[in-house]
């Protein structure tokens, strides 16, 4: 495969450093050592790319969907995100409750503020980054890629937002982190993360793939919206 190859070749060259400046590894006892918890790290990173490469797929098939996740703080503050996409166009909300909504095939984006009912629009060269999954969310969602590849263990199975989930557990140092893990797409559906005495929680609270509707997520006809495209357009000339 040839992420293994790389891998590989990454490998290699924390081994010729490792080599220079970790106790031991001069001596053949400490290279073993060595050699053998790096074949076991490019076991996991090849297990991990595969992995990856399957949920990649079946994501591809997600082009109706709304996923809702609630982010809270290890102060018990919670906000919120949002997104849905269907085969009319894209919106989100962020945890200041920014909302972004696209229609494709118009090449404009709307920026709106659901508190006062105001918004901007601008126009786009490309709206194809849209069209992927998880764009707002995706630091959530797929965080626990990085913690696999620590090492994560798969302790048990869950159901989260009406989906089954695998569960990973990863410890070290003082640091604790769960994850609950959509079995079909291979994203994270909650996690509990604990680091320097202080507690995250993120958790799916809906999960609805078909039957979105773009006009029921937002509506654009309760919004006063000015387009500023001329505006941006004026200011990157200027830019140079």
């Amino acid at each position: 495969m040839k992420n293994k190859k790389i891998y590989i070749a990454m490998l290699s060259a924390l081994l010729a450093v490792a080599m220079l400046v970790l106790p031991g590894c001069d001596s053949f006892s400490g290279l073993d050592d060595l050699l053998s918890g790096l074949e076991g790290v490019v076991s996991q990173l090849d297990s991990v790319a595969e992995d990856w490469g399957k949920y990649a797929e079946a994501r591809k098939g997600l082009t109706n969907y709304k996923i809702v996740l609630e982010i809270t703080s290890d102060s018990g503050s919670a906000s919120e995100y949002f997104e849905a996409r269907t085969e009319l166009g894209y919106v989100s909300m962020n945890e200041e409750n920014s909302i972004t909504y696209l229609e494709y095939g118009t090449n404009k984006v709307y920026v709106l503020n659901p508190s006062d009912k105001t918004g901007t629009s601008f126009k786009i060269e490309n709206e194809e980054s849209y069209k992927s999954f998880g764009i707002i969310a995706s630091s959530y969602l797929f965080a626990f890629e990085a913690f696999r590849l620590l090492g994560a263990q798969k302790t048990g199975s869950d159901q989260i937002a009406g989906r089954n989930a695998d569960v990973y557990t990863y410890a070290m140092d003082g640091n604790e982190c769960k994850f609950w893990i959509d079995t079909d797409y291979g994203m994270t559906l909650k996690s509990i993360v604990t680091s320097d005495g202080s507690t995250d929680y993120m958790e799916a609270k809906e999960f609805q793939i078909g039957g979105v509707v773009l006009s029921d997520v937002v509506d654009l006809g309760e919004y006063n919206l000015q387009d500023i495209s001329d505006m941006l357009e004026g200011f990157s000339e200027a830019m140079g």
